[in-house]
């Protein structure tokens, strides 16, 4: 149980650094 939590958080960090980092190579880029 616990570890799914965990898991769904690491997920979401992964998903905002990755979004974070599309986002800002797109603001680099423009």
């Amino acid at each position: 149980m616990k570890s799914t939590m965990q898991r769904r958080s690491f997920l979401k960090t992964t998903a905002l650094a990755g979004g974070g980092l599309v986002i800002g190579v797109n603001l680099f880029e423009a």
